[in-house]
């Protein structure tokens, strides 16, 4: 129903699905569908209730600060929030990816020393990088 754009109908199954398995999986394509609709209300609430069955999963975080950052009113102080919320739960092997993401947020939003900030703990996470990270932290230092 979803890839024929029949996004009210694949809700109908995503809900009828998490009547037989609350899963985080579900919720990760009910934000998906909302999100074609253009409804950003309850875009968040999917994500949040995805993160709230499988808080390790980096991309719900990412998908949810780039959601908020572009599609709501949300303050950078609001975006900040859930980063540091994020980083105290998700997965380390893959902490780096939210790291870097946020740093490309705090960036768009002209948050410059933010992303730098962000840019330094991405090399702390992930060294085997630090050659474009740094990259990175010059480009945005000049």
């Amino acid at each position: 129903a979803f890839l024929a754009q029949k996004y009210d109908q694949s809700l109908l199954y995503y809900n009828q699905a998490l009547s037989y398995n609350k899963s985080d999986v579900v919720y990760a394509g009910m934000y998906t569908a909302y999100s074609a609709q253009s409804n950003w209300t309850k875009a968040i609430e999917s994500l949040d209730s995805a993160i709230k069955l499988n808080p390790l999963f980096t991309d719900y975080w990412k998908w949810k600060i780039g959601l908020m950052d572009e599609k709501t009113n949300a303050t950078f102080a609001d975006l900040q929030k859930v980063y540091q919320d994020g980083l105290k739960v998700v997965n380390s092997q893959t902490k780096v990816n939210l790291v870097t993401s946020f740093a490309r947020v705090a960036e768009n939003n002209n948050k410059k020393d933010e992303a730098i900030l962000a840019w330094k703990e991405a090399i702390k996470l992930q060294s085997s990088y630090s050659v474009q990270y740094q990259a990175e932290i010059d480009r945005l230092s000049k």
